[in-house]
């Protein structure tokens, strides 16, 4: 089957037409060679662009977010306001809306663990960079974050000089693209398992070929509808599985609603697995 009808119609629909034409082409290609028929094979997308994607967002997809609205407040806002204006602009992403009562908590168990920390990489990143500034960053730090939407990181960068953390930003397709640069920390919030629904070994690559020092990487402990279906033991199998072969420490931090695993990726004899208790 011709996978260019199939990109147009779905960058032609109101929900993913601001995606990054690259993820869009990847799906498309992967589910054309099932078999379907067209419109089955668009729906087929659809679905898994929703599921990687759209569904983190409370209105649907960044076409749908009040950008310009929230840059007007964040610049009308006097210096020391524009934090707060950032978290309630954070409750829009589903993941950053569960994440935000225990934001601090977490931070405090993550960098206590980390040398300064000055380069930093938020790998398909939704609204968690508005966060940098509550993060214990080197005043010096650079943040890189890339994500599926264009419209979506460009907002990044403005908001980010507004609050004092310069942001440079990239719209990837992390199954193919591994960002370039080095990183004393790179954030991989909930990604692998958007990463599987795509290509399985995409995580594994990602893992072993970004240039970091430090990943966070993190999964749900419970479906965005907040329902509790037994996702941590299935995550930390899965976690297991990917870090069975690298021999890096990894620390395990418990959140309310995320599972998180600190890893150094420095060189180490073996590696342990180390479980905090929440904070």
């Amino acid at each position: 089957m011709d996978v260019e009808p199939i990109i147009a119609a779905i960058l032609a629909s109101p929900r993913y037409g601001d995606l990054t034409p690259e993820i869009v082409a990847n799906i498309a290609a992967r589910e054309a060679r099932k078999g379907l028929s067209f419109k089955e094979t668009v729906k087929a997308v659809k679905n898994k662009l929703h599921q990687i994607a759209g569904a983190y967002f409370a209105q649907g997809t960044d076409r749908d977010l009040p950008l310009a609205p929230w840059l007007a407040a964040l610049a009308a806002a006097e210096s020391g306001d524009r934090p707060l204006i950032a978290r309630q602009i954070m409750h829009a992403h589903a993941s950053m809306r569960e994440r935000l009562p225990e934001l601090e908590a977490l931070y405090h168990a993550v960098f206590a663990h980390l040398p300064p920390i000055r380069a930093v990489a938020d790998l398909a990143c939704g609204l968690h960079p508005l966060a940098a500034t509550f993060m214990p960053l080197a005043t010096d730090a650079t943040y890189f974050a890339c994500d599926l939407y264009p419209p979506l990181l460009t907002f990044l960068a403005t908001a980010g000089a507004l609050l004092g953390t310069p942001i440079t930003t990239a719209p990837l397709d992390l199954t193919q693209q591994i960002p370039p640069g080095h990183y004393d920390l790179a954030w991989l919030l909930k990604l692998v398992p958007c990463l599987d629904q795509v290509d399985r070994g995409a995580a594994a690559r990602l893992v072993d070929q970004l240039d970091a020092d430090h990943l966070v990487i993190s999964f749900p402990t419970r479906a965005l509808g907040g329902r509790n279906v037994g996702m941590s033991a299935a995550y930390e199998a899965r976690m297991r599985e990917l870090l069975a072969d690298r021999s890096w420490p990894v620390t395990t931090i418990r959140m309310a609603n995320e599972l998180v695993f600190l890893i150094d990726r420095r060189a180490v004899p073996r590696t342990q697995i180390r479980s905090r208790p929440k904070e």
